[in-house]
């Protein structure tokens, strides 16, 4: 058989339904590759080829179904020729069936140039007898078309004809979405929404009501329920963010505060069931929507709530190991090419080693997603000691910079014990002593006179690994010494108060994305901001001078990139203000 004989065999009967495009496609699909070439076989195959939904690259509501690397389309547009056009003409007049009504003027719609008035009416009626008749074979596309019409109705400025499309929308959401179907009633609703100033007051409270219905009866089911009787709080979110903008619109701040109520409540019933870190993903996405919609006093006591919940996040969570082997030779061969030479090439080759390469690490970090693709689509969330969320790493393709800040901060890490073995071999030999440590930084253009008494305590402090003291004196002066290069480079270290017209010093990480201080080194401004300032990194600034940290976080690891920080200061030791 040839195309049209399949279609009008298989499909254009008036009675049949539950099917869409894709499934004639799939039939057509067995007239032999020889004989598809045909004109009326490739005609045929092209008008239900073509994907429906308006977002392609010919900007048409009927697009190819497939983008090539190289952005050639299959099916080319230039196949939808006059003589294909004409075909289609014909056929809205042999074929019976609505859906295929539908297709081929939809198609003549959109691609036939001065188009007549009566094609569009055709089309907008075959969409209603097949939205009437529940023809499709998924409600999901119903919705599609009924948009389609929608959209054509207005367009046509014919009352008549908008408000036949606008009785067809409620009368297939009753046939077609049950309560649980959000995906259907919230499309219905937004049909509604996106064309509210066609709607009467009537029309839009006969909607209001509906869906207003489905969330008290989402809310009313059994916590232990099963199937169609269990409570979702994830299904009743969707109601509730529906009316929710409906009643911002119009600005009902009652009808607003009540229904975001109702969804506080409702996971307020579900958490019983969550653990504890869906507990606080659910509190966080509470907060951030009375938050958005300016009911603060709630969206604080919502945010208190996930800060109680945090004590049991940490409980949850699960260490994961990552051993990994060196060499004893190669180790050994690394510190002693790490800590031999002169005393000025040995401060030089620990300062320079232990600065990350942006662009390298960021070279790994892309092999690494390459090699783990599946971790890399996951976004990661960051807790404090306590269980606390702060930052939020999303997936790499959306946040390469967060996942860069994360990975050096794990390659921190991983080189403590390198760095570790470096200073305390540097120590042992004499190289790293307080007079030779003093000695390098006391040129330093950036360390004022009265500033070296505390480095000096400091670097007791270090010494004598006492790293509570150490940390605590030398973070302040390191950050001084930025200050200073943003000062001594002619530019101003000076902002603006926000709400008053007096001035502050500019935050330590504001002096680190400063021109003067990337001038020193982009990689060195880079490290210092993971160290000192990024929530996503170390943050060992704000962590500790805010007393955020934890006694734990004052120990060898930290104190020896802060010893590194320190060194990487003091080799900047001219007015041009270069890394050495």
């Amino acid at each position: 058989m040839n195309a049209k004989e399949i279609i009008s065999t298989t499909f254009d009967n008036i009675d049949y339904k539950g099917f869409d495009e894709s499934d004639i496609v799939t039939a057509l699909y067995s007239i032999p590759e020889s004989d598809r070439s045909i004109f009326e076989n490739t005609s045929e195959l092209l008008a239900f080829q073509l994907v429906e939904g308006g977002n392609n690259e010919w900007n048409t509501y009927y697009g190819p179904f497939l983008i090539r690397a190289d952005q050639t389309c299959f099916p080319s547009k230039e196949m939808i020729t006059t003589e294909v056009l004409d075909y289609w003409e014909k056929r809205v007049d042999e074929v019976q069936n609505p859906m295929l009504k539908a297709r081929y003027s939809g198609l003549l719609v959109d691609f036939k140039q001065q188009c007549n008035g009566n094609i569009r009416t055709i089309h907008i009626q075959a969409i209603l007898d097949l939205i009437k008749g529940n023809y499709p074979k998924y409600a999901i596309n119903g919705i599609n078309k009924l948009q389609r019409a929608m959209r054509l109705a207005i367009l046509s400025k014919n009352k008549g004809t908008i408000a036949e499309v606008k009785n067809a929308i409620p009368e297939y959401e009753t046939k077609v979405a049950k309560d649980y179907d959000a995906g259907i009633w919230g499309r219905i609703f937004l049909l509604m929404f996106e064309n509210i100033k066609h709607f009467s007051e009537q029309e839009k409270t006969e909607y209001i009501d509906r869906l207003e219905g489905r969330l008290t009866t989402l809310t009313s089911k059994n916590i232990q329920g099963e199937g169609n009787d269990r409570f979702d709080p994830f299904v009743i979110e969707q109601a509730v963010d529906l009316l929710a903008q409906y009643y911002n619109k119009i600005n009902d701040r009652t009808n607003l505060q009540r229904i975001l109520n109702t969804l506080y409540d409702s996971y307020n019933k579900a958490t019983i069931q969550f653990s504890a870190m869906q507990k606080q993903m659910h509190w966080d996405k509470l907060y951030r929507i009375f938050d958005n919609y300016q009911f603060k006093e709630k969206a604080k006591k919502i945010l208190a709530e996930l800060q109680n919940s945090s004590s049991d996040v940490i409980d949850e969570m699960q260490k994961i190991e990552m051993p990994f082997e060196i060499p004893q030779e190669q180790f050994e061969e690394f510190i002693k090419e790490m800590t031999s030479g002169s005393k000025k090439e040995v401060f030089g080759k620990f300062i320079a080693h232990f600065i990350p390469n942006k662009e390298y690490q960021k070279e790994q970090l892309l092999k690494i997603s390459k090699d783990t693709p599946f971790l890399s689509l996951c976004p990661t969330q960051l807790f404090d000691y306590k269980g606390r969320p702060n930052s939020v790493v999303g997936n790499i393709e959306n946040d390469l910079e967060g996942n860069l800040v994360l990975h050096i901060s794990k390659s921190l890490n991983i080189n403590a014990l390198f760095i570790r073995a470096v200073i305390k071999e540097n120590i042992n030999n004499g190289f790293f002593s307080k007079e030779n440590i003093m000695h390098f930084i006391q040129d330093c253009p950036l360390i004022e006179i009265d500033r070296k008494a505390i480095i000096s305590k400091g670097v007791d402090a270090y010494l004598n690994e006492d790293y509570l003291t150490m940390l605590h004196l030398l973070i302040p002066q390191i950050e001084n010494a930025v200050r200073n290069i943003v000062e001594k480079s002619g530019r101003s270290s000076l902002k603006r108060q926000k709400n008053n017209n007096g001035f502050q010093l500019m935050t330590f990480d504001d002096l680190l994305i400063d021109e003067a201080v990337l001038n020193i080194g982009a990689d060195f401004a880079y490290y210092l901001r993971i160290l000192f300032t990024n929530q996503k990194g170390w943050n060992l600034r704000n962590l500790i001078c805010h007393g955020i940290s934890q006694i734990s976080l004052f120990n060898s690891m930290t104190a020896d990139r802060v010893f590194h920080a320190l060194l990487c200061i003091g080799a900047i030791k001219s007015n041009v203000l270069k890394l050495f």
